[in-house]
């Protein structure tokens, strides 16, 4: 069922809140939507052409500094399959800065160090946060397009400046959501992600009865990856899958697909943190200049019933062209 949270609208009256400029559109002639948005004051929130939720996008953190606080705003959560079950989790109490579908790193360095990712382990992590300065969307008539533009920011100084255009559109039993990033520093000092086994694009899902993890080759039964040891990362694929059965029959899950011109990826998978993340630093640090910013793209694939290759297959093909 839909995160009954959800139900509390705050229509911005016109009025920019927090600096960031939030508008929506619907392009020329385009025909009945099948998702529309709405904007929240804090969030905008995507519901297909049923009235059911698909995502919500926080654009600022929890109020009350209740966990994922902090940096925990620029997120995607909840995420939802058509038939209306919950595939992402925010801020479980083992590891409350987890927050449903994000982007950040334990190292990042620039005009500022720090960890955007957790607890402040490898990179200072007070006054770390990323701010949302730019959200708009556009309504196509298949598909709802997200446009975010957020400042990562450490002590109120611009470290790294986020482009994310988030497409929502659908394919048999299952969504379809596009994440493609533009990361550029803000000044000519180039930022370093420093080396690390886990960052970058993450998911965390729900969980939700017994879990299977499904790739390309079938069924993935490799150990959980390791915090510290990048070697204990799984290996390449063109996606990873899971799936839970709960107690009640009902099966669901997320295929997460990796575009082939991302940098070179090894995952950093664990069942007991019910987690997936393609992680680009694992091997090696990664530079970003303002003259080549940092391109990663992604597709989340939320679904009803059992993982189908084939079908996330196809779903690869076209996402890959």
């Amino acid at each position: 069922m839909n995160d009954p949270r959800l139900n509390r609208r705050a229509v911005l009256s016109g009025a920019l809140s927090a600096g960031a400029a939030l508008c929506g559109r619907r392009a020329a002639g385009a025909p009945r939507p099948q998702f529309t948005a709405e904007r929240e004051e804090d969030a905008i929130l995507v519901k297909a052409a049923t009235g059911k939720t698909v995502l919500r996008y926080a654009r600022r953190a929890a109020p009350g500094g209740k966990p994922p606080g902090g940096d925990g705003a620029c997120y995607t959560h909840p995420i939802y399959t058509p038939a209306g079950e919950l595939v992402t989790d925010l801020a479980p109490p083992d590891h409350p800065y987890l927050r449903g579908v994000f982007c950040g790193w334990a190292d990042l360095r620039g005009d500022k160090a720090g960890d955007w990712w957790s607890a402040g382990a490898k990179s200072p992590r007070e006054a770390r946060v990323v701010v949302n300065r730019v959200a708009t969307f556009t309504e196509t008539g298949r598909s709802t397009i997200l446009r975010l533009v957020n400042s990562w920011r450490a002590e109120g100084v611009s470290v790294l400046e986020e482009v994310l255009t988030l497409t929502v559109s659908s394919a048999p039993a299952s969504y379809v959501l596009d994440y493609d990033y533009q990361l550029t520093p803000p000044t000519g000092t180039p930022v370093v992600i420093g080396q690390h086994p886990y960052g970058g694009f993450c998911y965390r899902a729900m969980p939700g009865g017994s879990l299977v993890i499904t790739s390309p080759s079938g069924v993935a039964d490799l150990p959980d990856s390791a915090p510290i040891q990048p070697q204990s990362n799984w290996p390449a694929a063109r996606w990873y899958d899971m799936t839970y059965t709960t107690s009640d029959g009902t099966v669901s899950g997320l295929a997460l697909i990796d575009h082939p011109k991302n940098p070179r990826t090894s995952w950093h998978i664990a069942r007991s943190l019910h987690l997936m993340n393609p992680c680009i630093v694992a091997d090696a640090p990664l530079s970003i200049t303002s003259g080549t910013p940092l391109r990663l793209r992604y597709r989340l694939v939320p679904h009803d019933g059992p993982a189908q290759p084939s079908e996330i297959g196809k779903l690869a093909d076209s996402f890959s062209r």
